[in-house]
């Protein structure tokens, strides 16, 4: 699925599902950031010789940098590298999450991913959250939905527009019997002179 930018495409896999729960809707969305915010890249750095295993640092950085609060709910695995960069895996009932933090200046890259029931959680609400922990210079964000969400789009772009971000391109795929695709990059707003 391509974008307005040459940088940025999205390629999709499908295969048929067989929906017993219609009532339940599964949905993923898929976050892919860069350039993140220098200062809170920091956080995903070690201390030299801190004395604290990969589990214990990465407890602390989920909690210093609100990761915690995405699914306050959630049963958490985090683990910090030496000296940087971060992984964390959440569970909380059908909700699946996973980060994944590479902070070095000059090619920081972030990447969240969830999966679960659309009515289980409102997704622009987690993508809000997301978006404010790394506050990125560039992003992409595909969602599926196994049912058709002609307004998924909307929904992301209105979550991440009082954040100073622009949906510079939007793609849509329906692809029969499996789902629904929708692949978006944004980019911080032009400040007016």
């Amino acid at each position: 699925m391509p974008s307005m930018s040459s940088s940025h495409s999205w390629h999709v896999f499908t295969a048929t599902i067989d929906h017993h729960d219609q009532d339940n809707e599964l949905f993923t969305m898929e976050v892919c950031m860069t350039d993140l915010d220098p200062i809170l890249a920091r956080k995903f750095f070690r201390r030299p010789d801190d004395g604290k295993t990969g589990h214990s640092a990465g407890k602390e950085m989920t909690e210093l940098t609100g990761i915690n609060d995405i699914n306050a709910d959630a049963l958490v695995c985090d683990f910090a590298f030496d000296p940087c960069g971060y992984s964390m895996n959440g569970m909380d009932g059908d909700w699946y999450s996973t980060i994944h933090v590479t902070p070095e200046d000059g090619f920081s890259y972030a990447s969240f991913e969830c999966v679960g029931s659309v009515n289980a959680n409102n997704i622009g609400h987690v993508l809000r959250k997301v978006v404010q922990i790394f506050r990125p210079g560039t992003m992409s964000v595909s969602t599926t939905c196994s049912g058709y969400s002609n307004e998924m789009w909307k929904q992301m772009a209105t979550a991440v527009e009082p954040l100073g971000f622009k949906c510079r391109s939007c793609a849509m795929d329906q692809f029969p019997a499996a789902a629904t695709v929708v692949f978006q990059t944004f980019t911080p707003r032009r400040k007016s002179t």
